[in-house]
């Protein structure tokens, strides 16, 4: 197990383990980072877990954060990966391929779609574009 898992589990968090650390070693792979983790201090096996993470890759610097729950079968998890990127938006979403371009939030925010579990959200920043990428895994 990676370092999140490790210290949820020496702090009660049994049944989410595995999500856990897949999603973290996922999301941290091939990168510096550092986390804060957040464990329900009542019910450390059926409450909600959250991890916040400062990630630094290839794509520069992200704020990720992340949420377990333990559901009737296993655990549930989904997590939000956000970074400002120094291109725009159109350039922005080349780099998400196998994403599709759809309907935007609103009027200012693009959405990708990568299927039912997983979208980018696009958003004009200064001279860049920050993306915030949200997926979620059952």
């Amino acid at each position: 197990m990676g370092a999140v898992a490790n210290y949820a589990a020496q702090s009660g968090v049994r049944q989410c383990l595995g999500r856990i650390d897949q999603l973290s070693n996922f999301l941290t792979a091939g990168t510096t980072s550092g986390a804060s983790v957040f464990i329900n201090p009542r019910e450390p096996d059926r409450g909600l877990t959250s991890v916040s993470m400062e990630v630094q890759g290839n794509n520069g610097l992200s704020y990720v954060t992340t949420a377990f729950s333990p559901s009737t079968t296993a655990c549930d998890g989904s997590y939000e990966a956000i970074t400002y990127w120094g291109g725009t938006c159109d350039q922005v979403a080349a780099s998400f391929p196998g994403f599709k371009r759809v309907k935007p939030l609103r009027q200012h925010i693009q959405t990708l779609d990568g299927g039912p579990y997983a979208k980018v959200y696009l958003m004009p920043a200064d001279q860049g574009c920050i993306s915030i990428k949200k997926e979620t895994v059952y």
